[in-house]
């Protein structure tokens, strides 16, 4: 036994079993995939306009259309982080 296993075990006696949800992670790691992907898309706009090949008016066309869906997966993520919410996630 680890030493976190038997701390674990000491702690939240010996029958705690841990709650596993893979609807819920499964969930999560798509979140995790559109945050990640939004989160490059912004850092290439940031780039770009940095290295001045970019103009303002096209950064702007870019950042209004990448704030809809950044805003529905961070409505997303929300419920998911209180524990024991179904997971639904918004089409």
């Amino acid at each position: 036994m680890s030493i976190s296993g038997y701390l674990r075990s000491i702690t939240l006696g010996p029958d705690y079993q841990s709650p596993h949800d893979p609807e819920r992670i499964g969930a999560l790691l798509k979140l995790n995939r559109e945050l990640t992907i939004q989160g490059h898309q912004l850092k290439q706009i940031a780039e770009h306009l940095n290295s001045g090949t970019m103009n303002l008016e096209e950064s702007m066309s870019l950042l209004k259309s990448l704030r809809d869906p950044l805003v529905k997966s961070l409505k997303n993520l929300q419920p998911m982080l209180v524990l024991g919410h179904a997971v639904q996630l918004q089409k």
